[in-house]
Formats: structure tokens, C-alpha cells, sequence
């Protein structure tokens, strides 16, 4: 009995540093999400993100409140390979961030950024339906309130900036210039999220994106 003051004490101190441990643990946790690279979502990110808006979508639509969908929107860096071999692997890594930033900074707050392959990004939208998607892509206000360019127009617009400010040989005779992003889409509906348990409805996404990338990349 004449223990039990010493091992309160020695379960509290080892119950505080459980806790603690939880805490730093919950702050490293969404580090675990992002690409180190290009400060993106990873892949681990994006399945979290894509579940968690579905898991929101299933939830408002059962209270009738949402009948919104995904949209994928799927960028490939044109002709990657010939940026790594002309300025080195090391600036192609700059020029991967660089390209992130400028899918990151062009869509909506609400959009989710990950890197889904080497050269490759990937943005999830939670839309209405595929037609809405589409107009968001396509038809966007600039900033600076000159025109309307389509995301992929005014993502382009800044990579070339950049290409020819930090890499000016990279702009050819006829004005092209390496390093630029290509772009398509697809949507998954609110009946196939809400109608399908998780199993299926991940083979349905992973299909779309497949289909997605080959078509943007020309395969």
C-alpha cells in the first residue's frame, strides 16, 4: 500500500507522455499527406481527400441537400523528358514545383492539388454535374480583369513566363515553348457515389483516372 503513491505518479507521468506522443503524432499526421517535392497532396493525400468529400456528398445527400459530384481534372507536363535532359534532373524538379504552384494558384480554394505520378497532377473538384465542370475549366475571368482564359490557358500563360525568365533557351524559333502542361477531365456522379459501397466505387475512379490519363496522354 505504501507503494501505490509512487506508482500513481509513475502511470501519470507515462499516461502524459502517451498523450503527448498523440498530439505530435495528430500534427505529423497531415504531413503524411503531402508530396515533399512539390508540397502537393501525395497519393495517400489524394485517396484521403477523394473519400472525405465523398463521405460529405453521401451525408448532404441524404438530407437532400447536395446532389454534387467529382470532377478529375488530370495535367501531363508536355514532352517532360526533354526538360530533364536539356537543363538536368535538378531544374526539372523546379520546373515540376513550379508547375504544381501554378495548378495550385489557378483553381478554386476548394480544389485539392496532388501530384499523381512523376510528372503528372491531379485536381478533384466537387461540382454538380459534367457540364459544370466543364465551364469552370474552360471559361475562367483573369485575374487582373483583362480577359477570359481557360484554366489550362492561364496555368500555360504563367508557365511560359517563367520558362523564358529562368530557362530562354528552352523558347524555339517558332515561339513553343518545353515545359508546358496538357489537361483533360472526367466526372464521377452523385448516384455513383451514393449508390455504390466504397469497394466499387474505388474500381469506378481508379477506371476513370486510368482512362483519363492515357487519353491525355495520347495512348
Amino acid at each position: 500500500a505504501r507503494n501505490l503513491p509512487g506508482l500513481k505518479q509513475t502511470v501519470d507521468k507515462s499516461n502524459t507522455k502517451i498523450l503527448r506522443l498523440e498530439e505530435t503524432l495528430s500534427r505529423l499526421e497531415p504531413l503524411l499527406r503531402i508530396d515533399p517535392s512539390t508540397e502537393l497532396l501525395n497519393k495517400t493525400g489524394m485517396w484521403y481527400e477523394i473519400w472525405r468529400n465523398c463521405g460529405e456528398i453521401r451525408r448532404e445527400s441524404e438530407k437532400g441537400r447536395s446532389k454534387d459530384g467529382l470532377g478529375f481534372v488530370f495535367y501531363d507536363f508536355v514532352n517532360f523528358h526533354t526538360v530533364n535532359d536539356e537543363i538536368g534532373q535538378e531544374n526539372g524538379d523546379i520546373v515540376l514545383r513550379e508547375g504544381a504552384s501554378a495548378i495550385k494558384n489557378t483553381h478554386r480554394n476548394t480544389d485539392h492539388i496532388a501530384r499523381y505520378g512523376g510528372d503528372e497532377d491531379l485536381a478533384i473538384m466537387r461540382v454538380n454535374n459534367e457540364e459544370e465542370l466543364s465551364n469552370i475549366l474552360n471559361i475562367r475571368h483573369d485575374r487582373e480583369g483583362q480577359d477570359s482564359v481557360s484554366i489550362l490557358d492561364l496555368i500555360n500563360r504563367k508557365l511560359k513566363l517563367f520558362m523564358k525568365k529562368s530557362f530562354p533557351d528552352f523558347v524555339r524559333d517558332n515561339g513553343e515553348i518545353t515545359g508546358t502542361l496538357k489537361s483533360g477531365f472526367c466526372f464521377v456522379t452523385n448516384d455513383e457515389i451514393v449508390n455504390n459501397d466504397q469497394e466499387y466505387l474505388e474500381e469506378i475512379i481508379r477506371s476513370r483516372l486510368n482512362e483519363l490519363s492515357m487519353r491525355v496522354k495520347g495512348k
